[in-house]
């Protein structure tokens, strides 16, 4: 019986054959991932890229002190090693930190940028004077003597408190929402904020022995409002304003200025 002569598999058309150009293509190309891993690693473990200068971009002189302190032991780490969401986590930790974003800026310099938390009223509770921001984080602790140009505010919960939480009383954030719409410039700066019965009632430093009393009835539309009363505190002149004992918007296209106190019921 004739033998058959052996079946050649066909290579599929359009797969080339494996050439010695090819296969050391292959090699070649294992050899730069391992020497980038060896080069990494390495970067990891010695001094070139260590971390010797941090930059603060955003943030006042006293909060860019506490984030220079806080990372102070990061320092000498590699900057290919640090761990950036750790460093954005303990700098946001810090009360007077509201976000923070990083770059690593080779070789040896890590470059920050700080949204500060703002300071927004004074919030008095027991005699303790606290300074607060816009989003209701307490910022720290300050004295009457120290207490920057901020308006009141009476905190009433018993609950004491601390440095880097939240105010949890509903009527304190309402306060705190209405001052963050505050007009920069007003001629009347506020003194303090309160919220009575649903309403909403601001007391002006005013210009003369009196404080007048700056009532925006509930808090809605507070934007529209302080600026009203602002527009209208323009248009008094200066005799008007020293005797001025309130001024209504809470109907904020029908403005009311008195120099008559409010009588209460």
């Amino acid at each position: 019986m004739a033998r058959q002569p052996a079946l050649a598999l066909a290579r599929p058309r359009g797969v080339p054959a494996l050439s010695g150009r090819w296969r050391r293509a292959v090699l070649i190309g294992a050899c730069v991932v391992a020497l980038l891993g060896l080069l990494y690693l390495g970067a990891r473990e010695t001094p070139v890229f260590a971390l010797r200068t941090v930059e603060v971009e955003g943030a006042p002189a006293d909060v860019r002190q506490a984030i220079l302190q806080s990372l102070e032991e990061t320092r000498g780490t590699s900057l290919v090693s640090l761990d950036g969401d750790a460093v954005v986590r303990r700098l946001e930790a810090l009360p007077s930190v509201q976000s923070v974003t990083y770059d690593r800026a080779f070789p040896h310099a890590l470059r920050l940028v700080v949204v500060p938390e703002k300071p927004v009223a004074v919030v008095n509770q027991a005699s303790n004077l606290w300074i607060v921001s816009v989003r209701g984080r307490v910022i720290g602790g300050t004295s009457a003597a120290e207490a920057p140009d901020l308006p009141r505010i009476r905190y009433l919960p018993d609950a004491p408190l601390t440095a880097g939480q939240f105010v949890e009383d509903e009527g304190t954030k309402t306060i705190l929402a209405a001052l963050s719409e505050a007009p920069k410039r007003m001629l009347l700066p506020i003194h303090s904020a309160r919220l009575e019965d649903g309403e909403l009632t601001l007391v002006l430093a005013g210009e003369g022995e009196t404080r007048p009393l700056l009532l925006l009835g509930e808090p809605v539309d507070v934007g529209t409002k302080l600026r009203v009363a602002a527009l209208v505190l323009r248009k008094l002149d200066y005799e008007e304003r020293g005797a001025l004992a309130y001024l209504d918007v809470t109907l904020p296209d029908r403005p009311v200025a008195s120099a008559n106190p409010i009588v209460s019921g």
